[in-house]
């Protein structure tokens, strides 16, 4: 009993950190694709 309620709170912490890696990755690459939409309108409003 004892064994699996460690093996069960390591599991949560696991899959927490790799939630958190995966949120983390996605919030910068949203960041990273507006970046780039916003450079993308900018250059193309200025006349070259």
């Amino acid at each position: 009993m004892k064994i699996s309620n460690v093996f069960l709170l390591f599991f949560l912490a696991s899959l927490m950190i790799i939630g958190n890696e995966v949120v983390m990755a996605t919030r910068i690459s949203t960041e990273a694709a507006k970046r780039d939409v916003f450079l993308e309108k900018t250059t193309t409003m200025t006349p070259a």
